[in-house]
């Protein structure tokens, strides 16, 4: 308990501000952030940190939280899709898309 406390006390701000700046309503950034952050404790035993290469050769270590943003990212694409089933579909309206760009 005391692990998702801590998760949730670090993460969940970052969650709620990346729903907002993808046109969430306060309410919608606040459940998005929840819902995410119990995916991640979900999924947290699978997690395998990775390397990459860069241009020099060496290998470097991709971020846990970038690992999380996927996550994040994939929940948001997946709400607005209608494909969470636990969850309201996200209003997203076309003049978000052309004013943020790509989600990716």
């Amino acid at each position: 308990a005391d692990a998702f406390a801590t998760l949730y006390q670090d993460w969940h701000p970052k969650f709620r501000s990346y729903g907002l700046r993808h046109n969430l309503r306060p309410e919608e950034a606040e459940d998005f952030a929840g819902d995410v952050l119990l995916k991640i404790a979900l999924k947290l035993p699978t997690y395998k940190p990775q390397t990459f290469a860069d241009s020099s050769g060496r290998v470097q270590d991709i971020p846990g939280d970038a690992w999380g943003y996927r996550i994040a990212r994939n929940y948001l694409i997946d709400s607005i899709r209608g494909k969470n089933p636990d969850s309201e579909p996200i209003e997203y309206h076309e003049s978000t898309l052309e004013s943020h760009g790509s989600l990716t």
